[in-house]
This record gives structure tokens, C-alpha cells and sequence, in this order.
């Protein structure tokens, strides 16, 4: 998977771009975290105060102990950084911001990319590591496999709710987890004071980068929570469920379940 760089991020004041650094991963760079835009640098400074893979690596140097985030693993240092996001979107915004709860664990060989590195080294690797799971490069083995189903029914019912290639969907989408670390045990249940810290510390800076015109909530914990912060009149975006991509919907009920959220989504973005 790997290459023999890393490109760092472009400067966007003066649209210069850094020098290399050793270490890296596939296919970077073509991937936008790792690209200048096209606009006029006055243009870019006033849009985007900074590109993905820094903002993205504001995220992964989260301070955050369990203190402020109890139950879950908040550790670059031993490959276990906040994570969980995925784009190809040249620029925002994006049409649809997909949401799930927090990363699961790790895949077998997932923290050895992101162990000692960098937090754009980490960005970067994380990118290209989602890109190979969405793209079926990192179902190996029996684990694996199990693991990436989310990846594989994230992708398909995008892919259905779009109209388009799977290797087109993420120019339009972008994905993250309300929660950006993952929990001790697989099937931990996040508490309410992880979700709020994370949703007031990094969340709605996501919403106000991308400025999706919908939120997919998978799960119900998600809906219901994104639901109340527009109650409370943290965002204004519409909500609507989809079930997690780590189950399946019944083979009777899936085609009519995803074409009424299809209908409801385009009801909201013209998608």
C-alpha cells in the first residue's frame, strides 16, 4: 500500500506547496486533502482557512483524555488516533454529510500506519487506508472481511441513493463519525458526554467546512441525537435515518426502504 512520499498540505495564503516528506501511502496524490484547489488564493483564504488534511489533522491532535471523553482510546502514539472520515470532494460543500456513531476497532494491520506518525502523516495514511477499504483492497481475511461489510454497505447505499459509479460517490459525500475515537470494547455503548464533547469540539466545524445540505444519520443513536441538537438549535440540516451499514436491511424490505430515503433526500438536496 505503500508509496515513497507524503505530500504535505498546500499553503493556501500564497499557494505554494511545502516539500516532501518521506513516508506515505497510495494513491494520495490524487486525493483533494492533499491537493491545492483551483481558486484564486484570495478566493481560497476567505472559503477555506485551511485544507482537509489540516483540519483533519487539527482533529487527530484532539488533547482529550478520558477525563473529557470517558469510554473510548484516544492514543496516536500506540495507532489508536481519533479517525473515521473519508472524501474526495475537490472543495465544499458537499451535497450529503454521512454520519455514523465512532470508528470501529481497528482492521489487523490498521495501526501500524498510523503508529508514530505525524498527525498529517496520520491523515494522509487514514485516507488512503479508507479508500482501499471502500475499494474491497483491504478484505484479506476472515476479520477483514467481517469488518469491511460496513464499508462495502456504506458504498452501496450511497452508491443507490446517488445514482452513480461507486468511484464517484465520495466527490459528492463526505463521511464521519460524530464521535471520532473508538470505544474499549467493540460494542461499547458511547456515553452522552463523549458524544456532546465531540459533537461541540469537532463536529459542527465539520458541518461549517463541508456545509452539506442533508445529514445521513446511520443508527438510531445518531438520529436521535442529531435530531436534538436541531431541537436545541445547534444546526438546522435535515436528518434522516438510515439503518447502520454494519447490519442489513431484510431482502424484502430494502429496495422500498432505500428508495423512500432516496425520494426524501433528493426532496432536500435535488440529488
Amino acid at each position: 500500500m505503500k508509496s515513497s512520499s507524503v505530500w504535505r498540505c498546500a499553503d493556501l495564503t500564497t499557494g505554494t506547496q511545502a516539500k516532501k516528506q518521506p513516508r506515505s501511502t497510495t494513491g494520495m496524490r490524487s486525493n483533494p486533502l492533499l491537493q491545492r484547489t483551483a481558486s484564486p488564493p484570495a478566493e481560497r483564504k476567505r472559503r477555506h482557512p485551511m485544507n482537509l488534511l489540516m483540519f483533519y489533522a487539527s482533529i487527530v491532535e484532539c488533547p482529550n483524555t478520558e477525563t473529557q471523553c470517558p469510554g473510548v482510546v484516544n492514543s496516536s502514539a500506540t495507532g489508536w488516533p481519533p479517525r473515521g472520515f473519508f472524501t474526495e470532494a475537490s472543495a465544499p460543500p458537499v451535497e450529503i454529510l454521512a454520519v455514523c456513531k465512532n470508528p470501529g476497532h481497528l482492521l489487523p494491520d490498521e495501526a501500524d500506519h498510523y503508529r508514530g506518525r505525524s498527525s498529517t502523516e496520520i491523515v494522509a495514511e487514514h485516507v488512503a487506508y479508507q479508500r482501499a477499504s471502500f475499494g474491497g483492497q483491504n478484505d484479506l481475511s476472515v476479520e477483514a472481511r467481517r469488518s469491511t461489510t460496513f464499508h462495502k454497505n456504506l458504498l452501496r447505499y450511497l452508491t443507490f441513493f446517488l445514482d452513480m459509479p461507486p468511484q464517484q460517490v465520495f466527490r459528492r459525500v463526505a463521511y464521519t463519525n460524530l464521535v471520532k475515537c473508538s470505544t474499549h470494547g467493540e460494542r461499547d455503548t458511547l456515553r452522552p458526554k463523549t458524544m456532546t464533547e465531540c459533537f461541540s469540539r469537532h463536529f459542527v466545524r465539520e458541518l461549517d467546512y463541508f456545509r452539506p445540505g442533508a445529514l445521513l444519520a446511520f443508527g438510531r443513536d445518531i438520529e436521535k441525537f442529531l435530531l436534538a441538537a436541531r431541537l436545541r438549535g445547534e444546526h438546522k440540516l435535515p436528518v434522516i435515518y438510515v439503518k447502520h451499514p454494519s447490519y442489513y436491511y431484510g431482502k424484502e424490505e430494502e429496495f422500498a426502504t432505500l428508495s423512500r430515503i432516496k425520494a426524501e433526500l433528493r426532496s432536500y438536496t435535488g440529488a
